[in-house]
């Protein structure tokens, strides 16, 4: 019989606790302070619109593509991106151990962006530099279709000479040629 009772007071003990447990959370208010988040150095209206872009341009010494990272200012690309990117590639690399991609006296005819496949209309200088299939060419190419390869919104880049189809260049480009 004392067994009974002391499971019986056991119990009862039990469920007050269990009961003022749960009561007690019920009621309990969480304390949360927010406070602004004050960064050490405010930033700037030119860092915050300003962009990374990665340029492909050809080591002339190693004969390989070499990437080289740009900080943009949005503001200068917004309304022709595509053409602002070509005229860097023409421009040259920064580096002075790395030359230009482009040949001398290309001009851009138009830049277009149609179903993710970029077409790039460029005049005859951009090919009568170099050989037809020649690796000169290749990384003439692909220092242009790495860098468009780049943004988002691309997956392929198609060449047009002088507004036509020039042999070997039929088909978009869509992989990136190893650096």
């Amino acid at each position: 019989m004392k067994k009974m009772v002391y499971c019986f007071v056991i119990l009862i003990f039990i469920v007050v606790i269990v009961y003022a447990v749960f009561k007690n959370t019920k009621n309990v208010e969480v304390e949360t302070e927010v406070s602004d988040y004050t960064p050490q150095e405010e930033i700037s209206n030119a860092q915050n619109r300003t962009t990374l872009l990665t340029l492909y341009f050809v080591d002339s010494t190693a004969g390989k593509l070499v990437p080289e990272v740009r900080q943009i200012d949005v503001k200068e690309i917004i309304d022709n991106p595509y053409e602002k990117i070509m005229n860097l590639l023409t421009d040259g690399s920064q580096n002075e151990s790395v030359g230009k991609s482009i040949p001398e006296g290309t001009k851009v005819n138009s830049i277009k962006l149609e179903n993710e496949n970029l077409i790039i209309d460029v005049s005859k200088e951009f090919t009568n530099k170099c050989e037809a299939g020649s690796e000169e060419e290749k990384n003439m190419i692909y220092s242009v279709v790495n860098t468009f390869l780049e943004l988002k919104e691309v997956s392929s880049v198609t060449f047009l000479i002088d507004g036509e189809v020039k042999e070997g260049f039929e088909k978009p480009f869509t992989k990136l040629r190893e650096s």
